[in-house]
């Protein structure tokens, strides 16, 4: 489990994939709930960022729902052995490229 909440894979209602992020009960009424929640109020169109479909509430549990993607998680990557610079820079770009969209869009 992250800081924030864990992520787990689920069924739409449509019947598609999606990714389930569900607040971690440690962070409740901390400034790191509050970022959770303005998480699913943000507006975001860039590539390298996820967009919130959905964000709700279940017996007071905090959720927000996402389109799945599927990929290898980055721990996973390195635990693979080191990645080359070149691998680091696109990632790097991309992260970076993510970060400041989010930051743009009023996000923290």
């Amino acid at each position: 489990m992250g800081g924030m909440g864990r992520v787990y894979r689920a069924r739409g209602p449509e019947g598609h994939l999606v990714a389930v992020k569900v607040a971690n009960p440690a962070i409740e009424n901390s400034p790191a709930l509050t970022r959770f929640i303005n998480e699913s109020l943000l507006t975001l169109n860039h590539p390298n960022l996820l967009r919130v479909l959905e964000g709700g509430s279940d017996g007071g549990t905090p959720y927000l729902v996402y389109k799945l993607v599927e990929g290898e998680p980055v721990d996973r990557i390195l635990r693979n052995g080191p990645m080359t610079s070149d691998e680091v820079v696109a990632m790097g770009v991309q992260l970076c490229a993510g970060l400041a969209a989010a930051h743009r869009a009023g996000g923290s």
